[in-house]
């Protein structure tokens, strides 16, 4: 096809998929938890991913006391803080995270969960 080109595809890995995904969910759930710890394997025939066994970290600000909401591998804040200390967006990030309100990436978003700096508007 003339009208399609290289920029109108985008290529990722399967854990790019999985950082991406959890990024998703922080922000869907008003940043009170992540899916962290996604394994799994990815079903060709369905054309989509089956994840097991993940992990969720839950973090209210306004209840900051509560623990272990979901079980003993919920490590609350510093497991929301060690997800984006180590996570750098790819290429899905800013397209699955569209809508969100305040949205930021990687070391911008842990300094604003962290409040070490004020919250920035993110692109």
């Amino acid at each position: 096809d003339e009208d399609t080109n290289e920029t109108d595809f985008i290529f990722i890995t399967k854990s790019e998929v999985a950082q991406a995904f959890s990024h998703f969910t922080f922000h869907y759930s008003g940043e009170k938890m992540i899916l962290v710890d996604l394994q799994g394997e990815y079903d060709n025939k369905k054309n989509m991913f089956c994840f097991t066994d993940p992990v969720i970290h839950y973090y209210n600000k306004q209840n900051p006391g509560k623990r272990n909401v979901y079980g003993r591998t919920d490590m609350g804040r510093k497991g929301v803080e060690k997800f984006f200390d180590t996570h750098v967006c790819n290429a899905l990030c800013p397209l699955i995270t569209r809508g969100f309100k305040d949205v930021c990436h990687s070391k911008d978003l842990l300094d604003a969960f962290t409040n070490r700096r004020k919250k920035k508007r993110c692109a």
